[in-house]
């Protein structure tokens, strides 16, 4: 890519990036607004509009209110919501019951809370909680009737089982994680296995799809979990599923609970090997490396080639010379054969190699058709020098010297 088509490309993205920027701002800026966190529930709900009471509505699957005006439907949610509040409880986990329990126990206001528009959405897109600006700033309330109901529930039955929840989200996680997608029986059937304890499938069902909102880390689909970064779900199932021999890696519980913490990276021996190199040669700042190699793992599990990675990293440092593209290459390929791939069930390629006994294809070697869906593992070994008018090593189909070599 020359420097004036590059140009053109970032001055459209910012421009793009600017707009959307732009659209998100507008869009907080009507979400936190004025709010009087004195009022009745009656009067929460008339405050809000009427997307938002539509978003309660599906949330509690109610019938038969979809052609309601939006003073009809703030009178039947004002009934609906108490009687539905107890059940939600039930349904949380660690994170969302200490919220709410923080904003009942401060008198039904949590003011100057430090909580993103998604979160207090979702907690106020099942009436668990309402949100706004108070004197500038952010704040979460309860209207008085759903903290006596709050109080009233609150206590070791509770307790105990926002600990179960807590435990079926972070596993879930973990293993879809790794995995990428899976069927919600072969879940619970392994969160089963792992904890000793029997799971009811709707119960478990029912807690996970309480959490998409909030967390935005895992997503549903013909009785399948999947994680966000998970492009074409149906396709990790097929990949999968010519492995039918394989069964899944077995990682430990502690593996998939640290897996399942919101915003995890999986920093491997071979990823923070990657990562040294490119801060021995450039300054970045810790939220720089995390993003890079975020996008390395998913883009590796997206089905990504070390080609396609290098030029990722285009995108993001400037390689000065032919020399450092082909040290970054290798370090690229060391990084795509050890790192977990959803389609081979949570092995790394070298794992799978190594398990069926099977040496690395050298680059450049068409491997054979069974052993590249094995494995699909590329090796290290086979590089060459590569002439100034010869194709980049990058991928980008141009001549090395006006690409990489320049």
């Amino acid at each position: 890519m020359d420097r004036r088509t590059e140009k053109a490309l970032s001055d459209m993205v910012g421009k793009e990036s600017g707009h959307i920027r732009e659209l998100q701002e507008k869009k907080e800026k009507r979400f936190w607004r004025n709010v009087d966190t004195s009022g009745s529930l009656s009067e929460a709900i008339e405050g809000l509009t009427k997307d938002e009471m539509d978003k309660i509505r599906k949330n509690l699957s109610l019938k038969g209110l979809s052609s309601l005006t939006k003073a009809d439907l703030a009178a039947e949610l004002v009934k609906v919501i108490p009687a539905e509040f107890e059940t939600l409880l039930y349904s949380l986990d660690r994170e969302r019951y200490e919220l709410i329990k923080a904003v009942a126990a401060n008198s039904g206001s949590l003011d100057n809370v430090d909580i993103s528009m998604k979160k207090a959405s979702a907690l106020m897109g099942y009436g668990l909680a309402f949100a706004g600006m108070k004197q500038g700033k952010k704040v979460l309330f309860l209207p008085s009737e759903l903290v006596e109901l709050f109080v009233r529930t609150d206590g070791d039955k509770l307790e105990k089982t926002v600990e179960r929840n807590t435990q079926w989200l972070r596993l879930t996680s973990g293993m879809i994680y790794y995995y990428g997608v899976m069927d919600v029986e072969l879940i619970t059937e392994k969160i089963s296995e792992l904890t000793g304890r029997d799971v009811n499938p709707s119960e478990f069902l029912e807690v996970i799809l309480h959490a998409f909102g909030y967390y935005g880390e895992m997503r549903y689909s013909q009785y399948s979990i999947y994680d966000h970064r998970v492009a074409d779900p149906g396709k990790i199932v097929d990949e999968q599923k010519t492995k039918s021999g394989l069964n899944y890696y077995p990682f430990t519980t502690e593996e998939f609970l640290k897996a399942g913490e919101p915003g995890y990276i999986d920093r491997t021996p071979a990823m923070d090997k990657f990562i040294n190199l490119l801060l021995k040669y450039y300054k970045l700042k810790d939220e720089e490396t995390n993003e890079i190699a975020w996008q390395l793992i998913k883009s590796i599990n997206q089905g990504a080639k070390p080609e396609e990675l290098l030029q990722y990293l285009q995108t993001q440092v400037e390689i000065p010379s032919f020399d450092f593209a082909q040290l970054l290459t290798a370090e690229i390929m060391n990084l795509y054969n050890n790192t977990r791939q959803w389609a081979l069930k949570g092995y790394t390629p070298n794992e799978l190699s190594q398990k069926n006994k099977k040496p690395l294809t050298p680059l450049g070697t068409p491997p054979s058709t069974a052993a590249q869906k094995e494995s699909n593992v590329i090796d290290l070994k086979t590089r060459k020098k590569i002439g100034r008018n010869e194709p980049c090593p990058c991928g980008s189909m141009k001549k090395y010297k006006k690409c990489c070599g320049k």
